[in-house]
């Protein structure tokens, strides 16, 4: 019954190099019907949960949101990801008392779609429903903001479920 599939095509902080992972491969999974989420795990909030070891300075954070972006225009092209794809980038969680982090993540992801959308591809968000996407709501309507065209969560509150009266 599924028809899509997520694929981590790239990224400072991807967890494996993935080699099977080439132009071919995607080429025939699209001939076969399916439909792919790019997901792209870069440098993370400088205030993360996770364990993952490159983060975004924040004082160079739009400067970094652009040449990651840049880099994931260029490996969605090797595996041919046509142009208005949705690239996807993955936010871990963050805390969310640490201002300075939360402008971070916010300048770097503004920057991460504006250069994409100059490379005439789509920008995707994924993060946690309690501090990357919050933070994303809450800066919908902010001057100047470049909002991702794509929103994904997940709530990590303990609870199996696939409704949510709160979305």
């Amino acid at each position: 019954p599924y028809r899509a599939v997520g694929i981590y095509f790239g990224g400072i902080n991807r967890g494996c190099t993935q080699p099977n992972l080439t132009a071919q491969w995607v080429a025939r999974q699209q001939a076969n019907g399916w439909h792919l989420l790019p997901l792209y795990v870069g440098p993370q909030a400088s205030c993360t949960t996770s364990t993952k070891p490159n983060l975004i300075d924040n004082a160079q954070a739009a400067a970094q949101g652009r040449a990651t972006a840049d880099d994931a225009a260029n490996q969605a092209t090797i595996l041919g990801l046509g142009l208005e794809s949705v690239l996807i980038y993955d936010m871990e969680a963050y805390r969310t008392d640490d201002a300075a982090c939360r402008a971070g993540v916010l300048a770097f992801m503004s920057a991460w779609t504006a250069r994409l959308h100059d490379l005439g591809y789509l920008s995707g968000f994924y993060s946690s429903m309690g501090s990357g996407v919050a933070d994303q709501v809450a800066n919908y309507h902010a001057p100047g903001y470049v909002r991702p065209d794509y929103v994904d969560f997940a709530r990590w509150d303990k609870v199996a479920t696939l409704t949510d009266k709160d979305i």
